[in-house]
């Protein structure tokens, strides 16, 4: 079967995650090794839709832990409906190596020492895996991580959205706590 089919995607994303492997989509296949990026950032406006709704449309699927949908739409590629803004910043970030040099913000977390912070990380996230968060959490003193169990990446993820508002709270509770 093609790797569009439900049950080969569900069985890809559950070993994927086993393996703690992280998963990428290829919407422009024409573009191997662009990743799809230089359709999203083409000039030519009739040329990014379909990559861009492609590379939403699959962050989408990657992001939740239930989706309702398990594969792409080719009719919803072609589709007159917004186009999503995440995959063009995306896509720009990733052409320009996120403005940074491999490796540097690992090795520039020690500098955010006396910044508070509290990294909240779904348990079962795809798109920024959990080993990411633990290893920026290892090298930025004093952050916190709070892991949140039976979650991917998405904000609209109830566990998520809890965690990071209870995070913004504890942060302004603490910063109200300094001040006084």
């Amino acid at each position: 079967f093609h790797a569009g089919d439900p049950e080969i995607m569900a069985k890809t994303f559950r070993l994927a995650k086993e393996k703690g492997v992280a998963i990428g989509a290829h919407p422009g296949f024409p573009d191997l090794w662009g990743f799809g990026r230089r359709r999203i950032l083409d000039p030519d406006p009739a040329i990014p839709g379909p990559a861009a709704h492609a590379w939403g449309d699959t962050e989408r699927i990657l992001s939740e832990i239930a989706p309702k949908r398990t594969r792409l739409d080719p009719a919803a590629l072609q589709s007159s409906r917004p186009l999503p803004a995440t995959p063009f910043m995306e896509a720009h970030y990733f052409s320009n190596d996120c403005f940074m040099t491999p490796g540097q913000l690992l090795a520039s977390a020690g500098s955010l020492r006396g910044l508070p912070g509290i990294i909240v990380q779904g348990r079962h996230d795809l798109l920024c895996p959990p080993q990411t968060a633990h290893a920026l959490a290892a090298r930025w003193p004093g952050a916190e991580l709070r892991v949140v169990e039976g979650a991917g990446h998405s904000l609209y993820d109830p566990g998520v959205r809890a965690a990071v508002m209870t995070a913004i709270a504890d942060l302004a509770g603490r910063q109200q706590a300094e001040s006084r």
